[in-house]
């Protein structure tokens, strides 16, 4: 399948193409986040999770998380206050996600084992149990080891292991679905 680089309006210098999450597969990686791409897109492409802010109104059905790169690191629904107040004039009359994002007690061996398993209900199954049971948080500092479960009003389930933490940048291994 050959992917066309965005021609959205305002997409501007968008050369990395934006491909939505396919309903029902499982999707297992690593990436990057940086104060130039803060912008975490749940979506197909595993090379381009980390979006630039110019991305979200042009996509905010994609938009699913938000990195703030401050006197601490953490990461936020794209409707909270941080991400608003980051996105500043390009959040005006877009509708931002809910993501609802809560720390995980899960032993690292515990989150490879289910992402290696790509099963998608069993991830959904952990995201839903870990975020009914625990406090969701409008933003969540994070720190290398920190393991995330995320839940958007767009049915996307995820589980994020931060691998390395620095002023400007946050490594993750991550899974996520997207289930009707």
């Amino acid at each position: 399948m050959q992917v066309q680089p965005s021609s959205a309006p305002g997409a501007g210098t968008t050369l990395d193409p934006v491909i939505p999450a396919v309903e029902g597969e499982f999707y297992g990686y690593s990436t990057e986040f940086t104060r130039g791409r803060p912008l975490g897109f749940l979506m197909k492409c595993r090379a381009n999770k980390g979006r630039s802010i110019t991305d979200a109104p042009d996509y905010p059905a994609e938009h699913d998380l938000t990195f703030i790169f401050g006197d601490t690191v953490a990461v936020c629904s794209p409707n909270a206050r941080p991400s608003v107040e980051l996105l500043g004039d390009l959040a005006i009359g877009v509708e931002l996600n809910m993501t609802r994002i809560t720390r995980v007690d899960m032993t690292n061996t515990a989150f490879y084992r289910l992402r290696l398993q790509k099963d998608g209900q069993a991830l959904a199954a952990v995201c839903r149990a870990v975020i009914m049971m625990g406090q969701s948080e409008d933003v969540v500092p994070i720190a290398q080891g920190t393991i995330l479960a995320v839940m958007t009003e767009t049915g996307k389930y995820g589980l994020m292991l931060i691998t390395k933490v620095t002023p400007t940048s946050v490594a993750v291994d991550a899974c996520h679905i997207l289930l009707p």
